[in-house]
């Protein structure tokens, strides 16, 4: 007779039976993926031979890209977390990530500020204070309180290379202070003329620890300087909003961090 329980129907032995896990649409044949860690994002494959070039142009092959969370909200930026001067509410920005993976990389695709309401100005040492963008990764999922040194990931990437060169930046990145080592990764910006200021990234999965269908963690932060100076607003994908002051916690504690899996 069939029962839920027992070592015989947990194929992954990871204390979930495969009838739970099918039921909570986890994988019953891998035990990094259970009903208890279900992903906030599952990242959808596309054919390596249509993968995009890395240019921070939005070409159509990302029309095929993950827009969305797995409870179908859109994959905005617009968690307030640091507000000196910020010119939108909490919850309200054009700010958006897609993604995409073909077995070998993982694609990130982020929109940021309308060129219409914003110049781009890079004039401070730290890049956090002028227009960026933080990707957060955590490959194994541990989501512990410190950063572990192994595949604890920050990584900072600048609109621009400097304050001395307004063009599009394709070579400057800093690793956060915390941040394991960065792996060689591909990535672009652009100040688009036509819509918004943009990133694409290429980021390599195995020097990430990321795995089909196990989840790893993940957050997309923006800094914003509005008009030269200190860092204007910090907003997040997932990290919470502020309430009566500012917060700013994955830098240094990765269980901040959202889920996503590669499917």
């Amino acid at each position: 007779e069939y029962t839920s329980t027992g070592a015989a129907f947990d194929f992954d032995s990871d204390g979930f039976s495969n009838l739970a896990e099918l039921r909570a649409n986890s994988n019953p044949r891998e035990a990094g993926d259970t009903p208890e860690n279900r992903p906030d994002v599952e990242i959808r494959w596309v054919n390596p031979i249509e993968a995009p070039t890395i240019d921070g142009l939005y070409d159509s092959i990302w029309d095929r890209a993950q827009f969305s969370d797995v409870s179908g909200e859109q994959l905005s930026i617009d968690n307030l977390m640091i507000n000196q001067g910020a010119v939108r509410p909490d919850g309200n920005t054009e700010f958006r990530w897609f993604a995409m993976h073909d077995d070998t990389s993982l694609y990130i695709f982020v929109l940021g500020e309308n060129v219409d309401t914003v110049t781009p100005i890079r004039d401070s040492t730290n890049v956090w204070q002028d227009d960026n963008l933080n990707i957060f990764i955590d490959g194994d999922n541990s989501k512990l309180s410190n950063y572990d040194g192994v595949d604890d990931l920050h990584i900072f990437i600048p609109l621009l290379t400097s304050p001395s060169d307004p063009s599009e930046n394709s070579t400057v990145f800093v690793a956060g202070e915390n941040s394991a080592p960065v792996p060689e990764f591909e990535f672009a910006t652009c100040l688009c003329s036509d819509g918004q200021h943009t990133w694409e990234i290429k980021l390599p999965l195995d020097a990430l620890n990321i795995r089909k269908n196990v989840p790893f963690g993940f957050d997309i932060q923006i800094d914003e300087d509005n008009d030269g100076g200190a860092r204007d607003a910090r907003w997040a994908w997932f990290h919470p909003s502020r309430t009566t002051v500012d917060v700013d916690n994955t830098w240094t504690t990765p269980s901040f961090m959202g889920t996503a899996v590669i499917r």
